[in-house]
């Protein structure tokens, strides 16, 4: 689902926030949620830290918008985060997002076609924004993390090489 809503996120007019949660760090909720953003970009998401005041995340996400990001990635929500925001949710229902200008008494409207992305380690998102998101869970099912071994030992090469398939597969 956030493969295809990166790809399909110029046409659609709203699209879900996707939450990639864990019971611990560690689990590759960085690294799965960053191949969306790989195989339809083909680069990482805009990585912002999680902010709690709400007036920052607004200017944040305006910033974003006129960057031009089409992926933000909010990283390291603190562990067990309920996460409430009026600013995202309103930002979730928004085609277009408008705010003033840092330094400027000037309101802008600018389309609003990212997708947003947030992990953490038992994330829960709630109130409006809980039927606004799709909640990733992944739990390795061990205490033994860093023992682990993958057939896909550098996803990010993988997946860049493979790209152009991975996207017409999407």
């Amino acid at each position: 689902s956030h493969i295809l809503a990166e790809a399909a996120r110029l046409a659609m007019e709203r699209c879900p926030m996707y939450f990639y949660d864990a019971p611990m760090a560690g689990t590759g909720k960085s690294t799965l949620q960053e191949m969306a953003a790989r195989i339809v970009h083909g680069t990482e998401p805009a990585l912002r830290p999680w902010v709690s005041d709400e007036d920052e995340l607004r200017k944040s996400l305006y910033a974003c918008l006129m960057a031009g990001d089409r992926s933000i990635w909010f990283d390291n929500v603190p562990d067990g985060h309920k996460v409430r925001s009026s600013v995202l949710e309103a930002f979730l229902t928004s085609a277009v997002w408008k705010d003033r200008k840092l330094g400027e008494s000037v309101t802008s409207a600018i389309p609003n076609k990212t997708v947003l992305v947030a992990s953490g380690n038992n994330l829960t998102p709630v109130s409006a924004l809980a039927r606004r998101s799709i909640v990733i869970r992944l739990d390795a099912n061990t205490e033994h993390l860093r023992e682990r071994v993958f057939r896909i030992a550098n996803p990010r090469r993988y997946v860049m090489e493979r790209r152009a398939q991975m996207l017409v597969d999407a």
